[in-house]
């Protein structure tokens, strides 16, 4: 096959057709790397750049352009500035809020920063209308991003990559997770009102910034788990009446913007979502927890390989942190293979390297994927 650019290799995934190489992605909000396993990978593979955070609340490291060039990295991220109107300021025990309003504690034995507070916990409908929500007129999320966007991708060379969180995150975290469940099942109209309100705030501030990377974005991805390690965290029926509609509605808008393709990001078991996903358009599918019950590769690629192109699959749970360097290459062909027949698998590791795997292990995946 005659050789693909980056981005033609990671569209051809995409449309489920044969690539020359195995496409690969790393680096963005749910294909990252912890801060201290990625500074010790730097040491090891003497890039000395200054070690730069991408997330705050995940703990996660900015992977600098050596280290993409070094892994044959086929993707770039790409996320809205920090807005103007916002202004991030930290107590004396480190916790900060969000432009959201939600208080973030790191605890002593965490490696993340957590949510502490729900500021709609007691909320009634008369009272959204009154919260403080991010400034939608705010336009500085979108300054200078085409120019980045065209940097970042040398020119459209490289695929680019963008995420959000999704309504029904939002949500639950703005309400407290417990509180918001019951909501859905006994306060309807006040679940219904929420779930609203966060999609059109989410439309008003997100968009300058789609339109401005419009040119050069190929995935626009929503992060929204709706499983646990082995089951749905709700019902299909519920997710169908509440969330699903919304889901429909953030996509019509996202095409509306741009001519990216739809990622949808869900931890856990999802197979019984995923012939809602299907309705919905949505193409990828990421980041395929493989150590969930029910979500077996072999299982995945059989009876929605022609529907899904595939991104992630290498466990970050077990398999990374205590493998063997063997064991890990034979876990990465194995996976590229069974995903990748015919074409419809991006490799990633199934979502952010954790705190405490071994770099080395780290540096081996991307080895043998990048001689695949």
């Amino acid at each position: 096959m005659e050789a693909l650019s980056p981005r033609e290799r990671v569209l051809f995934a995409i449309d489920k057709k044969e690539t020359d190489h195995l496409p690969i992605d790393f680096g963005g909000r749910v294909s990252g790397i912890a801060l201290s396993v990625y500074a010790e990978m730097k040491r090891i593979l003497g890039v000395g750049a200054p070690l730069q955070t991408f997330s705050t609340r995940l703990q996660t490291a900015l992977v600098d352009e050596e280290v993409l060039q070094l892994f044959r990295v086929d993707t770039r991220h790409i996320r809205p500035a920090p807005a103007v109107s916002w202004n991030l300021s930290r107590e004396e025990d480190g916790s900060y809020r969000n432009e959201w309003g939600m208080k973030l504690v790191k605890p002593d034995d965490s490696f993340y920063y957590d949510f502490a507070d729900a500021p709609l916990a007691g909320a009634r409908i008369e009272d959204l209308s009154a919260y403080q929500w991010p400034d939608g007129h705010d336009l500085s999320r979108a300054e200078g991003k085409r120019e980045e966007a065209r940097a970042l991708t040398h020119d459209g060379t490289y695929a680019l990559f963008t995420g959000f969180k999704g309504v029904f995150e939002r949500a639950w975290a703005l309400r407290g997770m417990e509180q918001f469940f019951m909501d859905m099942i006994a306060d309807r109209d006040f679940a219904e009102a929420l779930l609203d309100k966060v999609l059109e705030v989410q439309k008003t501030i997100y968009g300058p910034f789609l339109e401005a990377v419009a040119p050069y974005l190929d995935v626009v991805t929503y992060t929204e788990d709706l499983g646990t390690q082995t089951s749905p965290l709700i019902s299909p029926k519920t997710y169908r009446e509440l969330i699903k509609p919304r889901h429909a509605e953030w996509i019509r808008f996202v095409h509306e913007k741009c001519q990216a393709r739809i990622a949808f990001h869900s931890c856990g078991r999802v197979i019984e979502f995923l012939p809602d996903f299907i309705d919905l358009g949505v193409e990828i599918i990421n980041p395929v927890q493989v150590s969930a019950e029910g979500m077996d590769p072999e299982g995945l690629k059989k009876n929605y390989g022609k529907h899904f192109c595939f991104w992630g699959a290498l466990d970050t749970q077990q398999l990374l942190p205590t493998a063997t360097l063997p064991e890990i290459e034979e876990a990465v062909k194995r996976t590229a293979a069974t995903l990748g027949e015919g074409g419809g698998y991006i490799f990633a590791p199934a979502h952010n390297i954790q705190p405490l795997t071994p770099p080395e292990s780290v540096i081996k995946m991307f080895e043998v994927a990048r001689d695949i």
